[in-house]
């Protein structure tokens, strides 16, 4: 059997070059490396970044950690923006803001597009929430932003903002002393009537041992309702006083107060005799003037109380 014998060498530098090469062989950038795939061809260097370039345009491309509270790298307009490209990434690992909106920690910005120094708007960015808690009740400072759900018999949304439905309170209803503006909602507004008195008077015949019930005392609340009225029964000495029996008196009140007494000599009033005139200082009697009718001599007594309320003195004058 015949043997062949192969020899091995070692060609010169510069012996191999592209221009020798096979050219059906060598896959350059215009032709494409997704054209030519196959185990016998050789792409050149600028083929191969066109292909890597074109694969990696819109991925993600992790820069790193943001500092939202000092804007550190300087992505926002706190500052002058860093260059960006698209697709760039980072993480938020210090809460802050970006472009005024809140971000905290584990946040994720994503570029949208390529960005010059210096230019940029939140719009240029995706902003991917780590986590979203549960709304909670409280006042501007303690509340939670977040997801919440609303009660659709009562609520619209539409695209985010909450309304009220018109009608959810059906009606409010006047009443006692009350009137309302606005009944069927969705703003009601409730008024509390004026409330006005009537005061009226009347008169009474007395005889000796006779009784009356006088109003003593009325207590009203802070928004005018009277709450209490206490009533007093007044009763006449049977007889024996000035010989009492012997004339007839007429009582005359006034929003409750006796006022004035007249004397008569008998129920047929032909001939009056004395007039008495009562005279109080915020419910209590403070004066009583006795008026002779037949001497026109007017005889008058000044009533003092202690601070408790207690009759201290009589001065007659």
């Amino acid at each position: 059997m015949a043997t062949t014998k192969i020899s091995t060498g070692v060609l010169k530098d510069g012996a191999v070059t592209i221009e020798k090469l096979n050219n059906a062989l060598v896959v350059t950038e215009a032709e494409g490396i997704v054209n030519n795939d196959n185990d016998i061809t050789v792409p050149t260097s600028a083929a191969v970044k066109n292909y890597v370039d074109s694969s990696v345009v819109g991925g993600l491309i992790y820069q790193g950690a943001y500092d939202a509270s000092t804007n550190t790298p300087t992505l926002d307009g706190r500052g002058a923006q860093i260059a960006v490209t698209q697709g760039w990434t980072y993480t938020v690992t210090v809460n802050g803001t970006f472009y005024g909106e809140t971000v905290k920690v584990g946040d994720v910005l994503i570029a949208e597009t390529d960005l010059a120094a210096g230019t940029g708007a939140l719009t240029d960015w995706t902003t991917v929430q780590s986590n979203i808690d549960l709304a909670t009740a409280g006042n501007d400072a303690t509340a939670v932003r977040g997801l919440a759900g609303f009660d659709a018999d009562n609520f619209t949304v539409v695209d985010g903002f909450v309304n009220l439905k018109v009608g959810a309170v059906t009606e409010v209803n006047n009443g006692t002393y009350i009137t309302t503006t606005g009944s069927n909602g969705p703003i009601v507004t409730v008024n509390h009537n004026e409330t006005s008195r009537a005061d009226s008077t009347s008169n009474t015949s007395l005889t000796p041992g006779g009784s009356f019930t006088a109003v003593d005392t009325v207590t009203s609340n802070t928004t005018g309702h009277i709450t209490t009225v206490n009533l007093k029964t007044v009763t006449l000495p049977a007889s024996g006083i000035n010989d009492l029996t012997e004339y007839y008196d007429e009582l005359i009140y006034v929003t409750g107060l006796l006022t004035t007494i007249e004397t008569y000599e008998d129920n047929s009033k032909a001939v009056k005799l004395f007039t008495k005139s009562l005279t109080y200082s915020v419910g209590v009697l403070t004066q009583i003037s006795l008026l002779n009718i037949s001497t026109n001599i007017t005889e008058t007594k000044t009533l003092s109380y202690d601070i408790d309320g207690n009759l201290i003195n009589i001065t007659k004058s």
